[in-house]
């Protein structure tokens, strides 16, 4: 695990997260700031903190070239969490490799069946879900 300096009121707010998760109950951390500032060390630290805990703790990470990729952070982010044949046909199509971005896709649909599948998933064993470097809208 790398060294967090000067964190502590952020590693506790993971901490909580991850106890929050592990007692059944839902929650978010929301890191913010420049480039350069140790944003992906405190997603690392979370990650490490709920695997050193028994949590399933996939991530994901956005980049600028995957923007017009449609749920690319996704597929990343569930690959290894939830199986496209146990999910609903709206997210498996999302969920399975390759699959291709199609006009006209029915989002609510998709979306629903993303959080049944997570929802389901996360029924059996609590997960920790980190996504690091979402782009925002004006990158």
């Amino acid at each position: 695990m790398a060294v967090v300096l000067e964190r502590a009121e952020e590693l506790a707010a993971t901490g909580d997260l991850v106890e929050h998760v592990l007692d059944g109950r839902g929650g978010l951390v929301l890191i913010e700031g420049d480039a350069g500032i140790g944003k992906t060390t405190l997603v690392d630290a979370a990650r490490d903190l709920a695997r050193r805990r028994g949590l399933a703790a996939p991530g994901a990470r956005g980049a600028e070239l995957e923007r017009e990729l449609a749920f690319g952070v996704v597929r990343e982010l569930l690959a290894s969490s939830v199986s496209p044949e146990a999910a609903p046909a709206s997210a498996a199509a999302v969920l399975s490799p390759g699959a291709p971005s199609r006009p006209g896709v029915d989002l609510f649909g998709v979306l629903q069946g993303l959080s049944s599948s997570v929802a389901d998933r996360t029924a059996r064993d609590p997960l920790l879900l980190t996504v690091d470097d979402v782009p925002g809208r004006g990158c």
